[in-house]
């Protein structure tokens, strides 16, 4: 496949993301720091979760809005 019209910046952080060795791959607040996402990262307006999402329930039969809200007061706790 040929990315002829691709930024290359882009493509450096497509890279960094599809490293298959965890050790060497890029992490969260890296890739949001990178160049090519520059122009979207505040780094004073990122939440930060205080503890792991967990699913403690099925999911599957619940309203898209009901599971953002849920979400969403993950990152409040």
């Amino acid at each position: 496949m040929s990315f002829i019209k691709a930024d290359l910046s882009g493509l450096e952080l497509l890279n960094q993301l599809l490293t298959f060795d965890p050790s060497k791959r890029i992490d969260v607040e890296e890739s949001l720091a990178h160049k090519y996402l520059s122009s979207y990262y505040e780094p004073s307006d990122e939440p930060v979760a205080h503890k792991p999402f967990t699913f403690e329930m099925e999911f599957d039969e619940l309203p898209t809005r009901q599971l953002k809200e849920m979400i969403y007061r993950s990152y409040l706790c």
